[in-house]
C-alpha cells in the first residue's frame, strides 16, 4: 500500500512503515525485477547488508550485494568494489565484524573468480569494503527433484558462523564440497574454505 518494493522496515512494536527507509532497488536485465533473497546484520546492529538480484539503489551501482546505515536507512555503497556477477541468495557477518561470507551462484566477486561462494573484507568505517578474503570452498554437484525431473541450481542457501569467528556453516542443493561428498550441508574453516576434519554433511 506504500509503495515500496523489494526492500522494507518497519515498526516492531507497532508494525507500521518506517517511511525513512525507502530504497529503490533496480536492474539492468530487461523484464526483471529486482528481488531481494538475504539480509544480514553487523554485529553491532549498524549496518545493514542486502544480498539479491539487482544491479543498483537509488541510482547508484550496487551489484547484487548492497550494505545500508540501519540509524538512518541510508545506502552506503556496495560491498567491495565489483561486487558479484549473478543472484547471491545467502549472506553471514562474522562476529567480530570484519567477514561478510556471501553464496549464490555467481561465477565472479570483484571481477576474480569466486564460484558460488566468496568473503569480502567489511572493515572500513562504512562497511562496504573491498578486497577478497581467501575463503573460497569450491562446490560441485546439484540434487535432483524427485523422479529427477528437474535439478536444484546449485548454490548455496543459508550461510552461519561460529561465536569463535573460525568455521563457516553452509547449506544449499550441492553434493560435494572441495571434492569431498557432502550432501547440502559442510563447515569449513573461515581462513580458506577447507573441510572441518571430522564433521559430516553426507547425512540428508
Amino acid at each position: 500500500e506504500t509503495g515500496q518494493g523489494a526492500l522494507a522496515a518497519f515498526d516492531a512494536d507497532t508494525g507500521a512503515p518506517i517511511a525513512g527507509f525507502s530504497p529503490r532497488l533496480g536492474t539492468f536485465e530487461e523484464d526483471a525485477t529486482p528481488t531481494v533473497w538475504a539480509t544480514a546484520l553487523s554485529p553491532d546492529g549498524s549496518r545493514l547488508y542486502v544480498g539479491g538480484n539487482f544491479n543498483s539503489v537509488d541510482g547508484q551501482e550496487a551489484r547484487r550485494i548492497a550494505v545500508f546505515d540501519t540509524a538512518s536507512g541510508r545506502f552506503l555503497g556496495q560491498v567491495g568494489r565489483n561486487g558479484v556477477d549473478a543472484l547471491a541468495t545467502a549472506l553471514a557477518a562474522s562476529p567480530d565484524g570484519t567477514t561478510l561470507y556471501v553464496g549464490g551462484q555467481f561465477t565472479q566477486a570483484n571481477n576474480t573468480r569466486r564460484v558460488r561462494t566468496a568473503a569480502f573484507d567489511v572493515t572500513s568505517p562504512d562497511g562496504t569494503g573491498g578486497a577478497l578474503r581467501p575463503w573460497n570452498p569450491e562446490l560441485s554437484g546439484t540434487i535432483d527433484f524427485v523422479g529427477g525431473a528437474q535439478k536444484e541450481a546449485l548454490r548455496v542457501v543459508s550461510l552461519a558462523v561460529s561465536s569463535d569467528n573460525a568455521r563457516v556453516f553452509m547449506a544449499g542443493p550441492f553434493r560435494e564440497v572441495n571434492g569431498t561428498p557432502m550432501q547440502g550441508f559442510a563447515a569449513t574453516y573461515e581462513g580458506d574454505g577447507s573441510l572441518v576434519p571430522g564433521f559430516r554433511g553426507d547425512y540428508f
